[in-house]
């Protein structure tokens, strides 16, 4: 019974869903799906149904509405218990603290999965470095490789202010962004998705020859 004078809430459910689009480019991991992991007040499957449809908005949506998303609730059924939880939470805060367990189970499995749900996008960053007298680095081809879902412009900044936000040798020696390199390198959704690239990237530039920093 719900007493009077107040409303009755639906109670929080978590869904968990793939990209539906065969084209989405996959980078970290080609054999896995990428997975996309929300709660709501409404039920799992409905949720990712208003989602691609554009009729719900919330994390996702607007990635959802391009890419589409594919249910994978036996995915989720198919976690321990301990991981899985309950079916539904009472707030929001229940939902978000078992959401995150699961976040990190599937992560600590090796699946591909964003936090964001896709509204982010990552960005492979290049940075020229300038090399100091003395040093036997090479004069035009050292460079910083990062990723960031920051502009890229902005992540310059936070090297060349330095501190706990950058990276030494960009500091130090960091002069400007290669746009040149970094317009032949995709943005993408998916942190892990970055992160390959980064690494990609600095693994590429040092078989053409350059001196790479960062690229972890």
């Amino acid at each position: 019974m719900v007493a009077a004078g107040k409303h009755w809430m639906p109670r929080v459910q978590i869904w968990l869903g793939e990209v539906a689009d065969p084209e989405f480019p996959m980078y970290a991991d080609p054999e896995r799906p990428q997975l996309l992991l929300g709660s709501a007040r409404d039920d799992p499957v409905q949720r990712m149904v208003k989602l691609a449809n554009g009729s719900a908005v919330g994390s996702g949506a607007r990635f959802a509405q391009c890419h589409g998303i594919k249910p994978r609730m036996d995915l989720l059924e198919s976690l321990p218990p301990e991981i899985r939880g309950s079916d539904s939470y009472r707030t929001r805060e229940e939902a978000s603290a078992t959401r995150s367990r699961i976040r990190d189970h599937l992560l600590g499995c090796g699946y591909v999965l964003d936090a964001a749900n896709g509204d982010e996008i990552f960005t492979v960053y290049v940075i020229n470095l300038l090399k100091a007298v003395g040093d036997d680095r090479g004069s035009t081809k050292w460079v910083y490789v990062g990723e960031t879902s920051k502009a890229p412009e902005e992540r310059l900044e936070q090297h060349l202010a330095g501190g706990t936000m950058s990276n030494k040798a960009a500091f130090t020696y960091g002069v400007d962004l290669n746009e040149y390199l970094m317009g032949e390198i995709p943005q993408v959704r998916f942190r892990q998705d970055a992160l390959w690239m980064e690494h990609h990237v600095g693994e590429e530039l040092k078989q053409r020859g350059y001196k790479v920093e960062g690229a972890h």
